[in-house]
């Protein structure tokens, strides 16, 4: 067999050459797609840990129904009603408290009188008739919410603030939220959801915080996907009194 020419050498290289190059770039993109995969395996499986820490962030008030008529004697009173078998239970459900619980109650008499219970005791409607959610509003307030600071005496420094809301809701409303923030940092979710149209959020801030600190309340309503819905009465933002008039009960 004859030797090769000397052109056809220099073609064999050539073409080894760019063999050898497109090897090298074929080596290198698959050595780029797995360090991305690496990447993106990483990112998704820490992602749950993530998601568990933000759900960490959240206090779930609610502990289970109230619905035996014999678990709402002490939100009764006279000329409401004395025993309970003709009290009607509109919503009720056992909540969350430091150390403890208390029942939320919304009940209703024979003569059509509503009377709410829950951590402050028993009260009646503010104003008649009571407003309630809408389509363009899912979500209004039913009654008369209470607050209630707890001061130090010398320092004004807030040792404790607890505060309540009653909410009328619409279907479209999955979850309740309302949250504290402290000298601009935010503090954990307090979380509830409503049942048979109302929402009972009670939330608490324990000292003691620094003096003359900066508070404000932040409230949101969710939807199914957890996503924020507009068009509500829930204050955003809201800034709170702090302890400039020492303890007191509002509402």
């Amino acid at each position: 067999m004859a030797a090769p020419s000397a052109s056809t050498r220099r073609h064999g290289a050539v073409v080894l050459s760019v063999m050898l190059t497109v090897g090298a770039l074929i080596s290198g993109l698959e050595a780029a797609s797995a360090s991305s995969g690496a990447v993106t395996d990483t990112a998704v499986s820490v992602r749950p840990a993530v998601l568990a820490a933000r759900a960490g962030d959240v206090l779930d008030l609610d502990l289970g129904p109230v619905t035996r008529r014999a678990a709402v004697a002490h939100c009764l009173a006279p000329g409401f009603a004395t025993r309970p078998a003709p009290v009607s239970i509109l919503y009720g459900v056992r909540q969350k408290l430091p150390g403890t619980s208390v029942a939320a109650l919304i009940l209703r008499n024979r003569a059509g009188t509503v009377r709410l219970c829950d951590q402050f005791g028993g009260d009646y409607l503010a104003q008649l008739p009571p407003p309630r959610a809408t389509r363009t509003k899912p979500v209004v307030f039913y009654s008369t919410g209470r607050s209630d600071w707890n001061c130090e005496q010398t320092t004004q420094r807030l040792r404790r603030f607890t505060m309540t809301q009653w909410l009328s809701t619409r279907p479209v409303v999955h979850t309740v939220r309302l949250r504290f923030v402290v000298n601009g940092a935010p503090r954990r979710w307090f979380a509830t959801r409503p049942v048979n149209g109302f929402a009972h959020v009670q939330a608490w801030l324990s000292g003691p915080l620094p003096r003359n600190a900066r508070l404000a309340v932040e409230q949101r309503a969710l939807d199914g996907h957890g996503r924020p819905l507009r068009h509500t009465q829930l204050p955003e933002h809201r800034r709170l009194a702090g302890c400039t008039n020492g303890s007191v009960q509002i509402g």
